[in-house]
């Protein structure tokens, strides 16, 4: 993820993303926005007019992720216990925190 004026490499982070900015792409498919985080998906609801997935990064952080349901193509139908790439513009977060130098990180 690009590093923005709060961000910094090796710094964590606290992000707001909005559910409907988030992408779902399946691992080892390019990102129209340069990276992708790993997850998987926990839960999925077709709402009628939108999809909602509920999904866990590794780290234990839960995110949600909502899209219009004429949007969805068949392939893209992520369901529960599936892996994907989540991504989102960069230009659309909010960095609430930062916090000190992640051990380990360069």
């Amino acid at each position: 993820m690009p590093a923005g004026p709060a961000a910094s490499a090796g710094r964590a982070l606290q992000l707001v993303l909005r559910a409907e900015r988030l992408v779902l792409t399946a691992p080892g498919t390019e990102s129209r926005h340069g990276f992708g985080v790993p997850a998987v998906v926990t839960e999925f609801e077709f709402l009628g007019s939108v999809c909602h997935w509920r999904l866990l990064l590794s780290d234990g952080t839960k995110l949600g992720a909502t899209a219009p349901s004429a949007a969805i193509v068949e392939g893209d139908r992520f369901l529960p216990g599936d892996r994907v790439n989540v991504s989102w513009d960069p230009a659309t977060t909010a960095v609430l925190a930062t916090s000190p130098t992640i051990e380990g990180a360069s």
